[in-house]
């Protein structure tokens, strides 16, 4: 009966897909299983005696060693999983073989002896799975970001300023502000400039407003020089300020075409949010109403609805 288990013990250990490997406290080679002998393409008595390290010089020694001599003392298993260690035993008959590995004591009651048996998983296919989505998840996440932005100013577009906006109906309590702006005279600058050094107008005017931000505000372009601002959870007196700050930002600043100064004004609208308004489109066109009393009168100006 004992020699019937004896044999059913070896035929597991040769059976399953597990590399194992079994070394004594000096870290040669006791016993290692069919697994490691396809793939290593050594018999098991071609590495009884031999040191694991001159097997396979590409361990970690140092690392490896100090790995041991805690599950030795400690008397608890240790674990390393492919995402630490991608390949720990490299193996001539395998191109990439992800692993997770174990170190396990394993007492020899008859010699005192501490041995540890070494564990190697091949998790190649689940491995290459995972960093597979991964690699898509990260893709899709960038997709997602672009589409979100608009190109030429790199803020954020119609369509998520738009969903933003929705969002915050949806949840509203207070302080919800929306303002509008847009450029003033845009269109004499491309005429007498070049679209170029429009873009390079917009894309200063959106520089300006990211500098000068408040804490929750959401700034996207709305279309051509037209800008959408979202604020929630900020007084209007407190928003109007800022804005204040902003409309005065831009029309100091400027962009330089063939050694002259291009200089901006920009005309604002503001509404704030409350029960009686319906929806998104009620509230940007009060802000829009309000931007164009800002044009009637003088332009370079806020307006509140």
């Amino acid at each position: 009966m004992a020699l019937d288990l004896l044999n059913i013990c070896r035929s597991i250990y040769n059976s399953v897909d597990l590399g194992l490997i079994i070394i004594n406290e000096d870290n040669k080679i006791e016993s290692w299983n069919s697994f490691m002998t396809h793939y290593s393409m050594l018999l098991e008595s071609e590495v009884v005696g031999r040191d694991l390290f001159n097997l396979f010089p590409d361990l970690p020694k140092v690392w490896l060693l100090l790995k041991f001599k805690g599950v030795r003392q400690l008397q608890n298993p240790s674990k390393v999983s492919w995402e630490q260690r991608p390949t720990l035993f490299k193996f001539a008959n395998s191109e990439t073989m992800m692993q997770n590995c174990s170190f396990i004591p394993i007492p020899n009651t008859e010699t005192g002896e501490n041995l540890i048996l070494i564990t190697i998983q091949d998790v190649s296919d689940f491995a290459n799975n995972k960093i597979e989505l991964n690699e898509l998840m990260k893709i899709n996440k960038s997709l997602e970001e672009i589409s979100n932005y608009d190109a030429l100013t790199e803020i954020y577009n119609r369509r998520y300023i738009g969903n933003v906006l929705n969002i915050a109906i949806d949840k509203y309590e207070e302080n919800l502000v929306v303002a509008m702006f847009d450029l003033d005279h845009f269109k004499r600058i491309n005429d007498s400039y070049g679209h170029i050094v429009g873009d390079r107008v917009l894309k200063n005017v959106c520089k300006i407003v990211r500098e000068n931000t408040l804490e929750g505000a959401i700034f996207g372009r709305f279309g051509g020089e037209e800008f959408l601002i979202i604020v929630e959870g900020v007084s209007l007196v407190k928003v109007t300020d800022w804005l204040e700050i902003v409309r005065s930002k831009i029309s100091e600043g400027y962009v330089i075409s063939d050694g002259e100064e291009v200089k901006i004004t920009a005309s604002f609208g503001v509404a704030e949010f409350n029960s009686d308004i319906k929806d998104d489109l009620e509230i940007i066109h009060r802000a829009d109403t309000a931007l164009y009393r800002s044009k009637d009168h003088g332009r370079n100006k806020i307006t509140l609805f």
